[in-house]
């Protein structure tokens, strides 16, 4: 679901791994890409969610249909073509809304309840709940994914639906590859930016980075494996890589999500920031000094923000990708350091609602429930969010 945004110097700016792209909300409404495993835009835990809306429908003894009221689908957020990211987008939105502790519509949490697949996974959109989820293909990248299940486990564990959420959770675990990440697809590769996501949410499960194993290798350990440290360039060290390789390549989108699993669960609280250098200490390519796998990708992630004056740039071309920025922020919000990237981030979001959250007059609802997110974790007012209320403009999507 993401923009992939990749880091550093123009030299490593070439994502891995890029088939289709969904949109997300990011530059020209691109949030996320998806290779085997690169989904973009997410991240986030069900650990401690907020007190669940009054009005929680059970889950559904019998799927159905999608219903449709002119070009919306009803109890889905956004009118935008759902079949990449339709759950993605209803979980991040669900997410948003209950961080601030807004009721969610039963229709909406009802939607959500019917996508889910009978072993408890999730794909990005069924669009006939009467037909059994598709089986995973690797070749046209379809079927249950992680980066789905994760987000709409949240999302339903902040809703009260608790074995809806345990089932999803139930699901993702089991996906879990034997170098400890997490793939987009199960039998593919791991990726960063699924990984990121499923520890966030595996946190609700008693799991941290570390516990999560699979074949005696953590989930942590699989994150450090990709992260450039001393043999890299000054400017790229801290930085995650989408997958692994000979030669790492700087991803800034993964390593936005995977410091999240790595810091926090979703949604982030704010809380006081520690002091933590922003560098890894090396001396002639050999660390100096020990530094975390968190520490030192937050990091990476203040000073790209510093530099960028609070902007991550498009990895595909010109311009912004305020996806990946929405997320840095988050992740150093979460990792609670990085405090002078977190505030010109912050800045810079404030400042272009519109660029990042709509396609002309129209809402992309990821993104309005990614800044909800944001302004939580700093402590903003998400009603009003520069002259934004975004509380208002995300319930209009609502079908």
């Amino acid at each position: 679901m993401l923009d992939p945004a990749g880091s550093t110097s123009p030299a490593s700016q070439t994502p891995t791994r890029t088939p289709f792209v969904r949109n997300h909300g990011g530059p020209a409404g691109v949030s996320r890409i998806m290779g085997i495993g690169l989904l973009t835009t997410a991240l986030i835990v069900a650990a401690a969610p907020a007190a669940a809306s009054a009005s929680t429908p059970t889950a559904p003894a019998a799927a159905t249909t999608r219903t449709v009221v002119g070009t919306r689908v009803v109890g889905l957020y956004g009118s935008q073509d759902p079949t990449f990211d339709g759950v993605y987008r209803q979980g991040l939105s669900i997410l948003g809304l209950r961080a601030i502790r807004v009721s969610v519509p039963v229709r909406a949490t009802r939607w959500l309840l019917h996508q889910q697949c009978a072993d408890g996974g999730f794909q990005s959109f069924r669009a006939n709940t009467h037909i059994a989820c598709a089986p995973t293909d690797l070749n046209s990248y379809a079927g249950e994914d992680t980066n789905s299940t994760a987000v709409a486990a949240l999302a339903l564990s902040a809703t009260g639906q608790s074995r809806a959420a345990a089932r999803a959770r139930a699901w993702l675990r089991a996906s879990q590859n034997t170098d400890g990440g997490f793939p987009y697809l199960r039998g593919a590769g791991s990726d960063a930016n699924s990984t990121g996501l499923a520890i966030a949410t595996l946190r609700g499960s008693g799991f941290t980075a570390v516990t999560l194993r699979k074949a005696g290798r953590a989930a942590e350990s699989y994150l450090r494996s990709l992260q450039l440290r001393c043999t890299y360039n000054s400017r790229s060290r801290g930085a995650l890589a989408y997958q692994g390789g000979s030669v790492l390549v700087a991803n800034d989108f993964a390593t936005a999500q995977a410091l999240t699993g790595l810091a926090s669960t979703l949604p982030v609280v704010k809380r006081p920031l520690r002091r933590v250098p922003l560098t890894l200490a090396c001396t002639n390519g050999v660390q100096t000094s020990a530094m975390s796998t968190r520490d030192a990708g937050a990091g990476y992630l203040a000073r790209r923000l510093l530099r960028g004056h609070g902007q991550i740039p498009n990895a595909f071309g010109p311009g912004v990708d305020w996806n990946a920025t929405a997320w840095s922020v988050l992740a150093l919000a979460g990792a609670r350091t990085g405090g002078a990237g977190i505030a010109i981030g912050s800045r810079a979001l404030l400042a272009h609602v519109k660029d990042y959250a709509f396609a002309g007059l129209v809402g992309r609802p990821a993104a309005l429930a990614t800044l909800i997110l944001v302004a939580h974790a700093t402590g903003a007012d998400p009603r009003r969010y520069g002259r934004w209320n975004l509380i208002s403009y995300l319930q209009r999507t609502l079908g």
